[in-house]
């Protein structure tokens, strides 16, 4: 629905919501796509019914990117995916009922898998198992997670650093 390409660029959604659920569970479509840029702040708006609620691309350049404040409902595949690169944030996000395409993968709530990065304040429920056991969280070597909940998934958290004791399955 948005593809973002520039660096330095904050898409604040005003409370708006963007929802491709017209597309049903074959859809291949992406919410917000950032692609391999650094300094993109996506923020206070839902975003609903895609393959990909969020999704920053990986490569060397996808950094200090930064995911808050945000509703992301019934996506097929994945809620918030943050591929490989570094210095990248989510937080105070709630992603619910994450899964079901007919791909037939299993679905998560935040995938986020670039080095020195952190989740913070996130809410994940119902991460739907397809191939996979439908997981909460999933977090690269590096990544930091404090004050989460994970609820009705099959894994709560897989990977990752947790920060303390304030993690709650």
């Amino acid at each position: 629905a948005i593809w973002i390409s520039a660096d330095y660029v904050t898409l604040d959604l005003r409370g708006y919501e963007i929802d491709g659920r017209a597309a049903g569970l074959a859809t291949t479509a992406y919410g917000i796509a950032v692609d391999q840029r650094r300094s993109v702040t996506v923020k206070n708006g839902t975003v609903r019914g895609f393959l990909y609620g969020v999704l920053f691309y990986g490569g060397a350049t996808n950094m200090n990117n930064t995911a808050e404040d945000l509703q992301v409902l019934d996506n097929t595949f994945r809620g918030i995916y943050v591929g490989w690169g570094s210095s990248n944030v989510v937080r105070r996000v709630r992603v619910d009922n994450t899964g079901g395409t007919v791909l037939g993968y299993g679905g998560t709530g935040i995938y986020l898998e670039s080095s020195n990065s952190i989740v913070s304040d996130g809410i994940v429920t119902r991460a739907l198992p397809g191939s996979g056991p439908g997981t909460c969280f999933v977090l690269g070597p590096g990544v930091l997670y404090r004050d989460n909940v994970a609820s009705a998934c099959g894994v709560s958290y897989s990977g990752g650093t947790p920060v303390g004791t304030t993690n709650h399955p």
